[in-house]
């Protein structure tokens, strides 16, 4: 990433965004810091979106990317009750 650029972090649901961070300048998405977003992107979803996440939990989509497959980041989505697509 070119060093004066910043990285927008975004998670949605169908109906609308509920969570996005701004990375610092030279920031990068490592396994604990996505592990530690997922725990604020639950929280986020329980205030904007709670019949979603009571109802059967949350469904995950996204692709096979390295730090999308950690075991720290299967992990933290077991831990939260999420199921992965």
């Amino acid at each position: 990433m070119h060093p004066r650029k910043t990285m927008l972090c975004v998670w949605w649901t169908c109906r609308q965004v509920v969570h996005y961070e701004l990375l610092l300048t030279g920031q990068t998405v490592t396994e604990d810091l996505y592990s530690q977003q997922l725990e604020r992107v639950q929280q986020a979803m329980h205030q904007k979106e709670p019949a979603l996440v009571n109802r059967k939990g949350v469904l995950v989509l996204y692709d096979n990317a390295r730090l999308h497959v950690t075991r720290v980041a299967r992990n933290t989505i077991q831990r939260l009750g999420w199921e992965t697509l």
